[in-house]
């Protein structure tokens, strides 16, 4: 099946904590190896309002079990991280969003893989091609490497900063 490839991120101070707390619930949850990017501050991106900056980084490993067991699971730990949702993209403490769930393409109500904003978001991009270079992408059938490569022009607009 491959990889699962998740996105994590925190607006809400103190995001390093919050960020810290969500690596390690992510660690427990996923099968070794489990790989981390480099963290990133971004500005946010498809927001209907101005926002606090996002720490995010993206996250890979095996997971024994479905796409939807894995959905229930980062919701548990938004939950367990305070997230509450009063706005659609609204600011958060912990947001976990599967990007890839290894050649899985699902177009459900609930869950939609890839995710639709894997593609569109330069953080996204850079974090999972970090990790998983040769990764390739479900319907679209080239490298996150090749993807990457034409994508960042209409992407270079959106700003990330490596933190560590």
């Amino acid at each position: 099946m491959g990889p699962v490839i998740l996105s994590l991120g925190s607006n809400i101070a103190p995001k390093r904590r919050f960020m810290e707390e969500m690596v390690h619930e992510v660690e427990k949850a996923l099968k070794l190896p489990v790989l981390r990017s480099r963290m990133m501050e971004t500005e946010p991106v498809e927001t209907p309002e101005k926002q606090e900056w996002f720490l995010n980084c993206v996250m890979a490993g095996g997971f024994d079990g479905t796409p939807r067991e894995l959905l229930a699971l980062c919701g548990a730990i938004e939950g367990k991280l305070g997230r509450v949702r009063t706005s659609i993209k609204g600011p958060r403490t912990a947001d976990v969003d599967i990007l890839a769930f290894g050649d899985y393409i699902i177009q459900g109500p609930d869950l939609v893989l890839p995710h639709p904003g894997f593609l569109r978001r330069r953080f996204c991009l850079e974090g999972a091609r970090e990790i998983l270079p040769d990764f390739i992408i479900p319907g679209v059938g080239v490298s996150l490497t090749r993807y990457y490569e034409t994508a960042i022009k209409s992407l270079g607009e959106q700003a990330v900063i490596y933190c560590d």
